[in-house]
């Protein structure tokens, strides 16, 4: 009898056993036919608008069975407790934040800031616009450098770096490149705006003297003076025409000219300011002797009945002497002179001078009367014989064998003035 209950005990273990190994496996398999997902689940609290749960994929697929999250609990995110306030009064409800469910939705709510909400535990998150950091390219006496700012809620890493750079000033070597990228320090705020900055370092060059140029100066011609430039003296600074260096100081031009000059850096060591190219077209001067007098003086030596006469005619622009046999005569504009010589029978020097030249000096016989000389330039004055007679005699010079006659010339300018 006593086996007997043993043996009953042990079966009834064993029946047991079986029914608890069954009802795992149906609990297990029930939970691998119905997966899991985390969703914030709505609330009606402003401060806290978001419950985090776990819920069977099945309950937030947006299917139609009755309770499903998607479905039912569709509205606008709570994205801050000013909205939710708002949301609140006007009696709408706010929806939950879900993840996509592949084969059903995209996700409600998940939006950039819903997921941060979603990765914040389902809380509210502050929105952050990082500060840029600043560059600095380097200077010939300078290294250039990148400062990274100070931001509640911002860190910033330098070149894919994994941890977080430290506000403040930092050298950067000749032609790097920075790359810096901005983090939320925590799940707790979100970025907004640019969160990326390059930047490539000039290479540091020569320091310069900065130069400011002097102009070239031009004077124009008149008519009394010529035209010139005047290249300047300027340390640091060279100036060129054509090319060539022209070193300072005036430079004489012909009316008409053109010339252009440029200003470059004496070396490296400068940089210039200021104009560097000069041109200029020099005038031509026009009417220059418009208030110009001369005189013009012709003179002419003929024979008359009274003996050798010298006639002198001014057709200039102004008066003008000349000296016969040592008389001064002044011969007005426009104005005829004359003088008559006895030449006697065995002649008479006449000498002719005008503008300090001697023009005419010969021995005058006037025995038969004829013009002796003149003026190549004015036709020769015949003057008269008292008995009317119009006829010039042929002239005869004492030492001369064979009758001839003598023409001599000059025509005298003397400048009296000039504008």
């Amino acid at each position: 009898m006593r086996v007997k209950i043993l043996i009953a005990t042990f079966m009834l273990f064993v029946l047991a056993g079986l029914t608890t190994f069954a009802h795992t496996n149906s609990v297990s398999a029930h939970q691998d036919n119905n997966p899991k997902i985390t969703i914030c689940h709505r609330t009606d609290s402003v401060t806290n608008p978001y419950d985090s749960i776990s819920v069977d994929v099945s309950a937030a697929d947006g299917g139609n069975d009755h309770g499903d999250h998607y479905s039912e609990h569709q509205g606008p995110l709570a994205s801050s407790q000013t909205y939710a306030q708002t949301l609140k009064n006007a009696h709408q409800d706010w929806g939950d934040i879900i993840p996509p469910v592949p084969g059903h939705h995209n996700g409600l709510n998940w939006t950039t800031l819903g997921q941060a909400m979603y990765n914040n535990d389902c809380n509210y998150v502050t929105q952050v616009e990082p500060t840029a950091p600043t560059f600095v390219d380097p200077t010939c006496d300078s290294d250039g450098s990148y400062t990274i700012p100070t931001k509640t809620g911002v860190v910033y890493k330098i070149n894919g770096n994994s941890n977080p750079t430290p506000a403040g000033t930092y050298t950067a070597t000749n032609g790097q490149t920075v790359t810096i990228n901005a983090y939320a320090t925590n799940s707790g705020y979100l970025l907004t705006g640019t969160v990326t900055w390059t930047h490539t370092f000039a290479i540091k060059g020569e320091c310069t003297t900065e130069v400011s140029t002097v102009d070239v100066t031009f004077v124009d011609p008149t008519c009394d003076t010529s035209g010139s430039y005047t290249i300047p003296t300027k340390t640091g600074v060279v100036y060129k025409i054509n090319g060539n260096i022209v070193t300072a100081g005036t430079y004489k031009v012909e009316p008409g000219d053109s010339v252009t000059v440029n200003a470059f850096p004496a070396s490296s060591a400068y940089t210039l300011t200021g104009t560097t190219t000069w041109s200029h077209d020099f005038t031509t001067p026009e009417d220059c002797n418009t208030n110009e007098t001369v005189a013009n003086i012709h003179y002419g030596v003929a024979c008359s009945d009274k003996g050798a006469v010298v006639t002198l005619t001014n057709d200039g622009t102004a008066a003008g002497d000349a000296t016969v046999n040592g008389e001064v005569i002044t011969v007005g504009i426009g104005a005829t002179v004359t003088r008559t010589f006895d030449t006697t029978d065995s002649g008479l020097k006449i000498s002719i001078v005008i503008n300090d030249q001697t023009v005419y000096d010969q021995v005058v016989t006037c025995d038969t009367g004829s013009v002796l000389g003149a003026s190549t330039d004015q036709p020769i004055t015949k003057l008269p014989y008292t008995s009317g007679d119009t006829t010039l005699p042929v002239l005869a010079i004492v030492g001369v064998a064979v009758a001839a006659i003598g023409l001599a010339s000059i025509t005298a300018r003397t400048v009296l003035s000039r504008r």
